[in-house]
């Protein structure tokens, strides 16, 4: 009876083993693991522990410094750091008392990212400085609070964070979960460059100096070709018979920049850039305006574009006598979409005798020679030629005389006046001469109180000597003399 009790304890242990082994044999190793890949994984980055980052493999900083971060990973989780160009690197950094956390940088960039056959379901932050803990910009998604959310319906499995501010992590939560991403985070654009911008100071002898010009002296000029400033230059055309773009010297040693009707003044920076800015002061707010630009609109000393135009070459033909005391160019990185059309060339030359008038009594026609109307009482001085069409008249002061000048009376009458010994120059360019010259004046008795450097004058009136072309003449003062109206003719040679 016993050996029977055995034999069936025997045979029961049997099918236990045999059930057991079966049982065995129908779990596969993938399905264990397929269980364990399902649960929502959360790791943990606690920048504030030391032990922690000893565990990554980080030094602890001393204190008042930084370890430089470049990769952490923790279980699938992976955080990169890129950093910006010239900023600090994302860095561990402990304080003067030790206190440890996570320190990025405006500009640099945090990448958190799992394998192929995950999806990010979670970044969360806290830090000690709540003002700026959401001062990032994700590639995708929205920050709020230290926390990121994903755009509606779409999954990653990499997501970059730019610093748009000094930022600070204490702790770190990164959530994934088995799956495939349905969507590409875009790279973070590089924000637009901050224009630069530079000034062209024409009253600066100093500047002007450091730009090879020479300094011109009281009363005179030195014409300007090209000038270039960091990636700005500027280039002038001097119109045909008109006064080159010059600095000028006033009589007192005043400087600033001078342009003559028709001449042009080009503005350009390489390729690659473009203008954002042209603005300029003068001296004569009345005739800061005096330019046509190729392209765009003048207003107060200020160029405005057309909308939504971009250049990277823009020129200003002056309409008239005038001055610039300081250009300010403004420029950035870009492609201009635009080109500027050149200004069209200058109709042919007239062989018929050309008249010009200089009224002085006139105070429209006084503003439009580039010259301030004086107080009652007072003058402004000829300290720049003046030039209507291709006739000049320029003024030379005698040595301890009055300058030659636009005077009002007490009681707002406006006359031209020179001294004795003051001399004023009238000139046509070459392949001209001057056929006639007459003036008026208020005053009969001095209406001849000139002497010509050739030929005659009688009643106000200048002949040539006989059978001689002359370009230019100058006249000087013999004693105080006045001119309301000047009338020239000149002729082709």
């Amino acid at each position: 009876m016993k050996k029977n009790l055995n034999f069936f304890r025997f045979i029961r242990l049997m099918m236990v083993m045999i059930i057991a082994f079966v049982g065995m044999n129908s779990c596969t190793t993938d399905d264990v693991a397929a269980v364990e890949e399902q649960e929502d994984n959360l790791v943990v980055f606690d920048f504030t522990s030391a032990s922690e980052l000893t565990a990554w493999g980080v030094d602890i900083p001393a204190n008042g410094s930084g370890t430089n971060i470049s990769s952490l990973s923790k279980l699938s989780a992976t955080v990169t750091a890129t950093n910006a160009e010239g900023a600090n690197p994302v860095r561990v950094w402990a304080t003067n008392s030790g206190v440890l956390d996570l320190r990025i940088y405006n500009g640099d960039a945090l990448t958190f990212s799992v394998p192929d056959n995950y999806i990010i379901t979670q970044i969360s932050w806290t830090s000690a400085n709540t003002e700026t803990m959401d001062s990032w910009t994700p590639n995708a998604g929205t920050i709020s609070g230290g926390v990121w959310t994903a755009p509606e319906g779409k999954t990653y499995n990499s997501i970059t964070f730019k610093a748009t501010a000094t930022t600070r992590i204490n702790v770190l939560t990164f959530g994934y979960e088995l799956g495939t991403a349905n969507s590409v985070a875009e790279e973070i654009p590089e924000p637009e460059p901050d224009p630069e911008a530079v000034t062209f100071d024409f009253t600066s002898g100093t500047d002007i100096t450091a730009w090879g010009v020479s300094i011109p002296a009281n009363g005179s000029g030195t014409n300007i070709n090209e000038l270039t400033n960091s990636l700005v230059t500027l280039s002038t055309q001097n119109a045909e018979g008109a006064n080159p773009i010059r600095i000028w010297a006033s009589n007192s040693g005043v400087l600033d920049l001078r342009a003559y009707t028709d001449d042009i003044l080009k503005i350009s920076v390489p390729d690659g850039y473009i203008i954002t800015q042209i603005s300029w002061t003068s001296a004569n707010e009345s005739t800061m305006d005096s330019w046509t630009p190729n392209a765009g609109t003048i207003s107060g000393g200020v160029w405005s574009a057309p909308e939504g135009k971009t250049y990277k070459s823009i020129s200003f033909k002056a309409t008239g006598t005038t001055r610039m005391n300081v250009l300010t160019v403004g420029y950035q990185k870009g492609t201009a979409n635009a080109v500027a059309e050149d200004f069209p060339e200058s109709p042919a030359v007239t062989t018929e005798p050309v008249e010009v008038t200089l009224d002085f009594t006139s105070g429209d026609a006084v503003k439009a020679m580039g010259l301030a109307i004086p107080d009652n009482g007072a003058g402004t001085p000829l300290g720049d030629p003046i030039k209507v069409q291709d006739f000049t008249l320029k003024a030379e002061n005698a040595e301890g005389a009055n300058p030659v000048r636009v005077w009002a009376t007490n009681s707002g009458v406006l006359d031209l006046r020179s001294y004795n010994g003051d001399k004023i120059i009238c000139s046509v360019p070459d392949g001209y001469y001057i056929s006639a010259l007459s003036w008026t004046t208020a005053n009969a008795s001095s209406i001849d109180l000139w002497t010509p450097s050739a030929g005659t004058i009688s009643q106000g009136v200048w002949t040539a000597p006989e059978g001689e072309k002359l370009s230019s003449i100058t006249l000087t003062a013999t004693g105080t003399a006045r001119i309301n109206v000047l009338k020239a003719t000149y002729e082709k040679r």
